[in-house]
């Protein structure tokens, strides 16, 4: 949930990602300088449920170029595991910008070797 400011994709990801290694450091505050966005990022390792989803809830206060504003939201420990161990993220906006994505990343060759 977001209050007074817009997030970018990339500003999303460097919330997430900062909140990954709060729970990989067992930290409670942390504070995020990036050139998009910047703030300072709560928690108290509190589980929530919003519908259908449950994990660690996180607080930011946000500075960006579209505003200041608070954040509230969740990180899954399951998603936070699999991007401690190097899995690739990405978040998409909208089904649309999802699905372009895949038809363009199915045209892309891949490696033969590791």
């Amino acid at each position: 949930m977001v209050r007074n400011t817009s997030l970018t994709p990339r500003m999303k990801d460097v919330l997430f990602l900062a909140a990954v290694e709060m729970l990989k450091a067992g930290k409670e505050k942390k504070r995020i300088h990036d050139e998009e966005i910047e703030g300072e990022i709560h928690t108290t390792f509190e589980e929530q449920s919003l519908v259908t989803t449950s994990g660690v809830r996180f607080t930011a206060t946000v500075e960006t170029n579209l505003g200041k504003g608070k954040v509230n939201y969740l990180v899954r420990p399951i998603d936070a595991a699999l991007k401690k161990h190097g899995t690739h993220w990405k978040s998409f906006d909208s089904i649309e910008e999802l699905l372009v994505d895949l038809v363009a990343s199915s045209r892309r060759q891949t490696a033969k070797y590791n």
